[in-house]
């Protein structure tokens, strides 16, 4: 191989690297937006979900008589319209305020009837579950 064809294929090889190394670059940068995009997706996500969860929590709160997913549903979408809950998420919260307490589950839905609560209230009576003593 002689002194030119070696400098031709040298320069051929030198330009093909740095068509990669740019390719590469694109691809980082790439790389590093996806990253910042799904990074602010999932704190929204969860920021909106929380508030969701907040909001689902005073709305059943604020509930005088029995209620259900539905009631809540028809309540954040008068009252609260930014807030967007699924049906699932409403149910999760009322599930947890049934666990803390704060909650009775009044009638438990079978097929398309939907679980019914009420809220405790300070004065309420005890129900059958908090009467258990230990033997």
């Amino acid at each position: 191989m002689d002194r030119e064809t070696y400098d031709r294929d040298r320069m051929k090889l030198v330009a093909k690297l740095e068509r990669a190394k740019q390719q590469v670059n694109r691809l980082e940068e790439a790389i590093q937006g996806f990253d910042a995009a799904f990074k602010l997706i999932g704190e929204r996500g969860d920021a909106s979900k929380a508030k969701a969860v907040k909001t689902v929590e005073s709305v059943a709160r604020t509930m005088q008589d029995e209620f259900g997913v539905k009631e809540i549903q028809a309540v954040l979408e008068a009252r609260h319209p930014e807030v967007k809950a699924a049906r699932s998420t409403i149910s999760g919260v009322l599930a947890e305020l049934v666990e803390k307490r704060e909650a009775s589950l009044v009638e438990r839905g079978q097929g398309r009837q939907p679980n019914r609560y009420r809220m405790r209230r300070e004065h309420q009576e005890p129900d059958d579950d908090s009467l258990r003593i230990a033997v």
